[in-house]
């Protein structure tokens, strides 16, 4: 497994453990303040679906149900907090869009066959990239 997929991956399980133990707190403690609830909405926003669900978890296995799914929301949204971390960082230039200046004499080159050209066509069609 590469760094990047490491990275994810990581990531993910942090969404997961978080949740636990957010469920851990609020199932053991059971009272808590309204800053400590904002707390937990920035660290699990998917926790917020305990205020529609709360007649669903009033019972035990509703409870471990609605916070399972809530445990695995939060996994994939560090995964995707993180992939985007990865692709900001990777940056690769393949995935930059090339500017081409294109001239006066060459708009009339510019062709609309679907014969052969180079591999380089915008995404419009045939067109030839010129460079």
């Amino acid at each position: 497994m590469d760094k990047d997929w490491r990275l994810i991956t990581g990531f993910a399980i942090l969404g997961f453990v978080l949740a636990a133990l957010i469920f851990l707190y609020v199932n053991f403690v059971g009272e808590f303040d309204g800053d400590l609830y904002t707390v937990f909405a920035v660290l699990c926003p998917p926790a917020l679906l305990c205020i529609p669900f709360s007649e669903v978890m009033k019972g035990k296995s509703g409870l471990y149900a609605i916070w399972s799914l809530i445990g695995f929301l939060n996994s994939g949204l560090y995964a995707v907090l993180a992939a985007a971390v990865v692709g900001l960082l990777k940056g690769s230039p393949s995935n930059h869009i090339d500017l081409i200046e294109i001239n006066a004499s060459q708009i009339s080159e510019l062709r609309l066959s679907p014969g052969k050209s180079d591999n380089r066509t915008s995404g419009f069609g045939r067109i030839p990239l010129l460079r």
